[in-house]
């Protein structure tokens, strides 16, 4: 587990923000983590939003010892979504999650899920490939990004 310790406060008015907030104290957070995090390391989920939030919960994907990043539920406009959100040190790391169905070579990486466990999207931002039961996106070679969405696939039986 983690040993944090969170804060909420209000920060001096930002010049650098639009009227009528340049005005107006800034809502902050402080976040402390204890302990050493190379073997250890946090992540934070941060949303903003003004009626009701969406995230349900954030839970951290292991991999063993070994962090992997975090599972984000969420429940947008009534639907509910799932999101795998992989971080790793370097393009050359590999996570091979049987139980979940993901595999994934690289930095940075986010699958999203229906509420059924349908893929509805796949991002890599830094990485080689990302997979989810059995559909695998590739990045481009280059940039060693890519974003496709409406990734509906159904299990074979």
């Amino acid at each position: 587990g983690l040993t944090s310790e969170f804060s909420q406060m209000q920060a001096p008015k930002s010049y650098g923000a639009p009227e009528p907030y340049n005005e107006e104290p800034l809502p902050t957070f402080a976040l402390r983590h204890y302990g050493e995090t190379w073997s250890n390391p946090f992540a934070v989920v941060y949303e903003s939003y003004t009626d009701k939030p969406s995230i349900e919960s954030v839970h951290r994907l292991m991999d063993g010892e070994e962090f992997k990043g975090v599972t984000v539920v969420s429940n947008v406009d009534g639907r509910r979504l799932t999101q795998y959100v992989l971080m790793q040190e370097s393009m050359d790391d590999e996570y091979v999650d049987q139980e979940r169905g993901i595999t994934f070579k690289g930095m940075f990486a986010v699958i999203t899920l229906e509420a059924g466990g349908a893929l509805l999207d796949a991002y890599i931002g830094k990485g080689h490939y990302v997979g989810y039961n059995g559909v695998t996106v590739n990045a481009d070679e280059n940039s060693h990004a890519v974003y496709l969405e409406k990734l509906q696939h159904e299990k074979e039986d």
